[in-house]
């Protein structure tokens, strides 16, 4: 069977997998009309032809209406906690911070099936990542989180540029 790679915990995962096992990532997106796999980048479905403006949420991993309130609960308790212990940090971890918390809002808006928002809260992070970044270019957990945020939006190829430059400063990932 051939593997690809997770994009976010970088393990072994099957090309026909739509999540990965270990760490929950969307791996693909399945059409609205046809229901056949698709891909981030297609603007169209090579199946049926629809128009894929927005994809539709994989049907392997249902939130229910708790554990969406519970996750919403949590962020804005890590959010009070950062703030709290993080105040004091230097530029770069600030917008570290700030950018983990709007890659797992958009992660949230993704699961809720909320392309749109998910898309801006990705854009949001990537930002602060950015910053991150420009105030310390050797931030390896910066570069790699920049690297899940970018694969959220299909962008592929950079996503793995920033993976790579992670993986260089000695990220774990």
């Amino acid at each position: 069977m051939p593997f690809s790679r997770c994009p976010r915990c970088g393990r072994n995962v099957e090309l026909d997998w739509q999540r990965c096992p270990y760490c929950d990532a969307i791996l693909r997106r399945l059409c609205r009309k046809c229901g056949k796999p698709i891909s981030k980048e297609w603007i169209s479905c090579p199946h049926c032809g629809n128009k894929l403006r927005s994809y539709s949420k994989t049907p392997t991993s249902q939130k229910t209406k708790g554990n969406i309130g519970m996750a919403v609960f949590m962020i804005l308790l890590v959010s009070g906690v950062s703030f709290l212990i993080y105040s004091n940090l230097p530029d770069a971890d600030f917008y570290y911070e700030q950018g983990k918390k709007l890659l797992l809002q958009g992660e949230i808006k993704e699961e809720q099936g909320d392309e749109e928002g998910a898309i801006v809260k990705y854009e949001e992070a990537i930002l602060k990542f950015d910053k991150a970044i420009d105030k310390d270019p050797s931030y390896a957990k910066a570069w790699y989180f920049k690297a899940v945020a970018l694969y959220g939006l299909g962008r592929d190829y950079e996503a793995k540029t920033c993976y790579d430059k992670s993986r260089q400063l000695g990220f774990p990932g």
